[in-house]
């Protein structure tokens, strides 16, 4: 369950977040929980869950990533930076190095890049501003996916980003 796999990340302050359901965020209290534009509101997420949980907050294009800036949110997941089938339910044009870029430049919100991130294409996406990753098919299909998330999260550091359990956007 949940609150199992909770109980498992804690010792190692590894944060959970739950994606897009906010009946099983409630019920387990994890750190934050990531939402689409088709989930629930924002408003409507942090009034059930309250201020303390990171809200996450997808979006596929700048005018998106606009319009999130006045949201009561800890973070903007643009996606997709570069082709991929890891999700079928987003814009099919890649948002490319340059709309991240465009988008880090104005976000007052750390950026997470989200689509098609590998390790070749690691250190130009965090030139473009990311301030994240989030990586599916670079980790879940590598001939060793712990060796390979060792080398998103080293990239990561060098870079200098931190990270934190409590409310994303405050530790970065």
């Amino acid at each position: 369950t949940g609150k199992q796999l909770k109980a498992l990340l804690n010792p190692f302050h590894i944060p959970l977040y739950i994606n897009d359901n906010v009946d099983v965020a409630r019920a387990i209290a994890p750190e934050g929980i990531h939402i689409g534009q088709k989930d629930a509101s924002v408003d409507e997420v942090r009034q059930k869950l309250g201020n303390e949980i990171a809200i996450g907050f997808s979006v596929e294009t700048e005018l998106q990533a606009q319009a999130a800036q006045s949201l009561d949110i800890d973070y903007i997941a643009c996606s997709p930076v570069f082709v991929t089938a890891t999700k079928q339910d987003i814009i099919k044009t890649p948002m490319g190095l340059d709309g991240l870029k465009t988008v880090s430049g104005f976000s007052k919100f750390p950026v997470i890049a989200i689509g098609g991130i590998k390790h070749d294409n690691t250190m130009q996406v965090i030139e473009a501003g990311a301030n994240g990753l989030a990586v599916v098919s670079g980790i879940m299909y590598a001939p060793d996916p712990k060796e390979s998330a060792r080398h998103f999260r080293k990239k990561l550091e060098e870079a200098g980003h931190v990270w934190s359990t409590h409310r994303l956007a405050k530790a970065i």
